[in-house]
């Protein structure tokens, strides 16, 4: 109702229910899908256990997942929490795509613009594929918490000689 009210109608050109309650953001993508169409709707995927409750749900089912099916709000909230940063990463010819998605292997890729602005929106069925000159908007953890993550699996006994 607020988003309806107060932003104009005309301007909104795609909606993402990035909410972390699933009932929320199914009532939110099923409204505006009726309003602008299922191909400018995206939600965040649910959780393993979410999943199990929605596989019959054809409001889950049908939508635009996005940034990729591992992607939950959970992700996202603790990549943030721990320090996360949203990152722009311009391509050339000199560090492409594939430079990118090797250097920033714990990135999480969200939205490719162009000089004309937003190219697209990354989701888990759209094989991607951005070229020289576009940028990648892209969600980063910190160093520090990568860096954790990678030790997470040492013992003492891994780490003495």
């Amino acid at each position: 109702e607020q988003a309806e009210r107060y932003i104009p109608q005309h301007e909104i050109r795609y909606v993402l229910a990035l909410s972390p309650n699933r009932q929320l953001n199914a009532l939110g993508i099923q409204h505006f899908a009726h309003l602008y169409g299922e191909e400018q709707v995206y939600s965040l995927p649910p959780s393993d256990m979410e999943q199990k409750k929605n596989r019959d749900s054809a409001t889950f089912r049908s939508r635009q997942v996005l940034f990729g099916k591992e992607v939950t709000y959970s992700r996202l909230r603790n990549i943030i929490e721990n320090g996360g940063k949203v990152k722009a990463t311009r391509l050339a010819e000199a560090f492409s795509w594939q430079d990118f998605l090797q250097t920033n292997h714990d990135a999480i890729p969200l939205f490719v613009l162009s000089d004309k602005g937003l190219e697209c929106i990354i989701t888990a069925d759209n094989p991607v594929q951005p070229t020289a000159g576009q940028t990648v908007l892209s969600l980063s953890p910190a160093k520090e918490a990568v860096r954790n993550e990678n030790n997470i699996g040492q013992t003492r006994g891994d780490s003495t000689s």
